[in-house]
């Protein structure tokens, strides 16, 4: 363990640079951002492998991070928690800087008395209460757990947010979200799934019309978010440069 020295990370919407970064720092932080995709050869890909008697399988290096102006290490927001935790482990004081802050902090303020006419399920509140108290984070969530429900509680409680949902799956988001949060909210619209209504507060996209949204959204909801990890859809996640961004997987069962 080292003698403790402060670390700040330095926010800007979702990126995050670390600063100071030496040598060291940057030592520690570049593996645990750094990530190996594994493929399976196929097709004249494995024919060829075979033929010339090379491996099966291509493992491919990618690097969640870059350098800025300074030699900062720079990566997403997202990264923060595993950051972090590396950094303490290693004796470093860890303090979070926001360059830039939202410019209307009242978006955030919730009206809990809204919720008055609504009964909430076992677990509902703890879910409601983490994505107000927290700036990004990933939901196991449970078949029935009541997502669609619980987005419209979060717009209902915070009248002033502006809120994105992206779904991979066209029906869930046309057929079930979108349904759902117009029975409970005023103004709601969608982009997908042979419907286009747009500039509504709430906005429901499938990730095949994100291209659509205005990317200026306060809170940003995925659903089934580890298949919005595929890089079609991730890419198109640039759009968004700073929301409060919350995702939620169903857990696997054996």
């Amino acid at each position: 363990m080292r003698k403790s020295s402060k670390i700040t990370l330095l926010k800007s919407g979702n990126r995050l640079v670390i600063s100071p970064c030496s040598g060291v720092v940057f030592g520690l932080l570049a593996p645990i951002l750094t990530f190996t995709e594994k493929e399976i050869l196929r097709g004249n890909e494995l024919r060829m492998a075979v033929n010339n008697d090379e491996p099966r399988v291509r493992f491919t290096d990618w690097l969640c991070y870059g350098t800025d102006h300074k030699g900062r290490l720079s990566t997403s927001f997202g990264f923060w928690k595993k950051i972090t935790t590396k950094l303490k482990e290693h004796g470093y004081k860890v303090v979070m800087r926001d360059l830039t802050p939202h410019p209307n902090p009242k978006v955030f303020e919730p009206h809990w008395d809204r919720l008055k006419q609504f009964d909430l399920r076992h677990g509902q509140a703890e879910f409601l209460s983490r994505v107000l108290s927290r700036r990004c984070g990933r939901f196991d969530c449970p078949p029935g757990y009541g997502k669609s429900f619980l987005i419209g509680l979060v717009a209902t409680i915070l009248p002033l947010a502006k809120i994105d949902i992206v779904s991979k799956r066209v029906t869930v988001i046309r057929d079930r979200i979108y349904p759902e949060l117009c029975g409970m909210l005023p103004d709601v619209g969608i982009v997908g799934g042979g419907k286009n209504k747009q500039g509504s507060r709430v906005m429901c996209f499938t990730s095949g019309s994100m291209h659509y949204a205005a990317g200026d959204a306060d809170i940003l909801f995925g659903d089934e978010c580890h298949e919005l990890a595929a890089d079609n859809s991730a890419g198109e996640f640039g759009l968004w440069d700073a929301p409060r961004t919350h995702g939620w997987s169903s857990p696997p069962y054996p």
